[in-house]
């Protein structure tokens, strides 16, 4: 069968430790955006494969993933109120991942919110 997106990306992502796809969309009602929705689901597939073991894979055209071979995931959206994104809103996305950096699941980049 012909690789589709979704499986290159899971068999990408194996092992890593923490995976932020950033998105210029905002879907406030959402339980996530797009793109990050989409790669939790091809991992979740994977996820899937290993539970079944060798029983029949359920998504044989995907990677088979232990619990320790899943990637922390993040996602951020920018370009809200038609704002480019900046070079430091990248640098926070990465300062986001870090063990000592705030590890927020979702943000916003190059918006400041009024309380």
């Amino acid at each position: 069968m012909e690789d589709r997106p979704s499986d290159l990306i899971a068999g990408l992502l194996r092992g890593k430790r923490g995976v932020v796809v950033l998105e210029r969309v905002d879907q406030p009602l959402a339980e996530d955006l797009p793109l990050i929705r989409e790669v939790r689901a091809s991992l979740s597939k994977c996820l899937e494969n290993q539970m079944m073991g060798q029983a029949g894979l359920p998504y044989p055209d995907y990677a088979s993933y232990r619990l320790e071979d899943m990637p922390r995931l993040y996602s951020g959206c920018y370009g809200l109120g038609s704002r480019d994104l900046q070079p430091e809103a990248l640098l926070a996305a990465a300062e986001n991942m870090l063990p000592d950096g705030p590890q927020k699941p979702f943000f916003y980049m190059s918006v400041e919110f009024v309380h």
